[in-house]
């Protein structure tokens, strides 16, 4: 507990007191001896919750589907679609963390010591426990709980065309086709409980909220050039994810917006290019051979 004031201060001494009992209580304090050196950290128990409520997802998309007007060889078979999203997720599931449970328990306000045993005795303060020795944070207790909020938009663009080979080569075999898929994040933010600062991780390898996976790419390509020809074809699939900052990028902290080793941060991840290669073969109309 952090106070503001004395009086908070003085409340969150008898609420931990009650917590600790009477020997616990005088080895914290140092009425009996001196303490031993404190730990850094109290141990967390993880438990499910039977009142979770199902989350609540709401979604609007609005997509554009373009063909090309031209009927030229190389132009008839382009086509092209824009869809817009945007994604609301309520009540998300997440861990209660235990600096969230630590504050239920210890904003809550004592005058006396027969007020904080009634405090210490409540569902806030029976998830955080204190060592009846030492007085030391012991065991938390962290639930499953519908406490995050998360919002996406983003848009995602498809572009496809193929030709005839000897439209584009005079009197060579075959036909190409190239198919272009690409995202675009406008935004991905998440509240990890209510009254939460907002972090927004577009551009970053977060979101690290439960659940979710890592690499909020601002922006996403996957392209595949095929070449038919009779009964085989090979394509090259190009796959390219651009420059991301680490997590520790979104604040708040000290290396928000710097995100360098010097400071201790995250470094950043460079672009990252991954090529396939994939071939088939069809004999008669059974079999199929494969290469990749």
């Amino acid at each position: 507990a952090n106070p503001a004031n004395n009086a908070s201060a003085a409340s969150t001494k008898l609420i931990c007191q009650a917590q600790m009992g009477a020997v616990g209580a005088k080895t914290y304090y140092g009425s009996v001896q001196a303490p031993g050196a404190p730990s850094p950290f109290g141990f967390v128990e993880q438990e499910g919750n039977a009142n979770l409520r199902p989350e609540n997802a709401h979604t609007w998309t609005l997509g554009l589907v373009l063909k090309s007007p031209w009927h030229g060889p190389l132009t008839s078979r382009l086509h092209a679609s824009l869809d817009w999203y945007s994604i609301k997720l309520d009540n998300a599931i997440e861990f209660n963390s235990v600096d969230n449970i630590t504050a239920a328990c210890y904003d809550q306000t004592a005058s006396d010591a027969s007020q904080a045993a009634t405090i210490a005795a409540s569902p806030q303060c029976q998830l955080l426990s204190r060592n009846p020795g030492t007085g030391a944070q012991d065991v938390t207790t962290i639930q499953y709980s519908n406490l995050a909020t998360i919002k996406t938009q983003g848009l995602d663009l498809d572009v496809d065309w193929g030709a005839e080979l000897g439209d584009i080569v005079q009197g060579a075999p075959g036909a190409v086709q190239l198919s272009i898929l690409a995202n675009y994040l406008l935004n991905f933010d998440t509240q990890s409980q209510p009254g939460a600062a907002w972090q927004n991780w577009a551009g970053t390898f977060g979101p690290t909220l439960t659940g979710l996976d890592a690499g909020a790419f601002r922006f996403r390509t996957n392209t595949t050039l095929t070449y038919m020809v009779g009964p085989a074809t090979i394509g090259l699939t190009w796959r390219y994810l651009p420059h991301m900052h680490g997590v520790s990028f979104v604040g708040p902290g000290p290396c928000t917006g710097t995100d360098t080793a010097a400071s201790g941060c995250t470094i950043d991840t460079p672009a990252h290019h991954e090529f396939d290669l994939a071939a088939t073969y069809t004999i008669k109309r059974n079999y199929v051979l494969r290469f990749g």
